[in-house]
C-alpha cells in the first residue's frame, strides 16, 4: 500500500495539539507525524538562516529598530522564559532517563539489542516519553533563533559562532532522531539543558543590567 504523504504547513502544525490530547510525551513516536520530522525542513531553514546572517554582516542597521528600553523587556522575557524551559527540559530528562536505565539497565541502553524477526529491516523509531522530551528541545532550538533576531535588532554583528550553533543544532537534532541515536539525542537533552539554565539565567540578568 502507498503510504500517506507527510503533513505540511498548517496541518503539522495542528497535529500538535492532537498529539498533546492523544497523550503527548508519553505516546511520542518519531513517525513523520508531527512538525519538522524531516531533515530536509531543518535543513533548507538553517541555509536560509545562515544566508540571512551573512546579509545582516554585510549591512548592519544603523540604528535599533526599537528603543533600548523596548528590546531590553524582550531580551528579558525571552531570556527568561528559556532559562525556565530548560530546567524543566533538564529536570525531565533527567527523571525519564533514570526510569529508563532502572527498567532496562544501562547497557541495553548504550548498545540496544537489535530487532529480530519481520521488523530487523525496519527498526522501530524512537518513542516513549524520555524521546518525548528530547523532541520538545529539539523544537526549542527554532524557539532560540530568536536570540539572532534580538541581535540584529539592535544592529549588532552576528559572530561566526553563534550563526553557526544555531544553525547546525535543528538538522543534527533532527539527523539523530532520523538514525535513532538514543544516547545522542538523550545526552544534547540534559547536558544542553544544563548549560542553558546557566547560560540563559546569565543573559536575564545582564538584560536586567544586573552585573
Amino acid at each position: 500500500p502507498v503510504s500517506a504523504p507527510p503533513p505540511q504547513g498548517a496541518a503539522m502544525l495542528s497535529s500538535l495539539p492532537r498529539w498533546y490530547a492523544n497523550g503527548g510525551v508519553a505516546r511520542f513516536a518519531w513517525d513523520g507525524t508531527l512538525p519538522l520530522m524531516h531533515v530536509r525542513g531543518p535543513a533548507v531553514l538553517s541555509t536560509l538562516y545562515l544566508l540571512a546572517c551573512a546579509a545582516h554582516n554585510q549591512r548592519r542597521l544603523r540604528k535599533p529598530l526599537a528603543p533600548s528600553a523596548v528590546l531590553d523587556v524582550a531580551a528579558v522575557l525571552h531570556n527568561a522564559l528559556l532559562a525556565a524551559f530548560s530546567v524543566v527540559a533538564c529536570a525531565s530528562g533527567s527523571y525519564y532517563l533514570g526510569i529508563k536505565l532502572h527498567q532496562s539497565g544501562i547497557h541495553n541502553f548504550l548498545c540496544p539489542p537489535l530487532p529480530q524477526g519481520p521488523q530487523a529491516a525496519t527498526p522501530a523509531p524512537l518513542d516513549g516519553p524520555l524521546h518525548g522530551w528530547c523532541y520538545i528541545f529539539y523544537l526549542s532550538k527554532y524557539w532560540e533563533l530568536l536570540d539572532t533576531v534580538l541581535l540584529i535588532s539592535r544592529g549588532k554583528r552576528v559572530i561566526f559562532l553563534h550563526a553557526f550553533h544555531h544553525a547546525m543544532m535543528p538538522p543534527l537534532m533532527a539527523a539523530l532522531f532520523q538514525g535513532r541515536v538514543s544516547i545522542s539525542l538523550v545526552a544534547l537533552t540534559i547536558i544542553n539543558g544544563f548549560v542553558h539554565i546557566v547560560m540563559y539565567s546569565y543573559f536575564t540578568l545582564s538584560a536586567l543590567h544586573l552585573r
